[in-house]
């Protein structure tokens, strides 16, 4: 009825993947854990790439791609430097 996959989910990213997007870090406590909530509501310049666009970048800047996980929001990626020294 909700559209939510069934699934086992971590009880932070269950809410806000499908409730309320409230982003909390306890390392990083109040104001900056807000900055986030905030950028994600009101950011001035917002855009999505493919994950296509994202292989391509990091070919082109030898990008070693660790992972590369679409999430509801997006993409999320891990990318090292690939050594020149030969």
């Amino acid at each position: 009825m909700l559209g939510i996959k069934k699934g086992t989910y971590d009880l932070q990213r269950f809410f806000y993947d499908y409730f309320f997007k409230c982003f909390w870090k306890d390392s990083w406590g109040y104001d900056y854990s807000n900055l986030v909530n905030i950028d994600w509501y009101h950011p001035k310049y917002c855009w999505r790439h493919s994950k296509d666009e994202i292989q391509s970048w990091c070919a082109e800047f030898n990008l070693n791609i660790k992972y590369i996980k679409e999430l509801e929001s997006g993409y999320a990626c891990y990318v090292v430097k690939t050594s020149s020294i030969t």
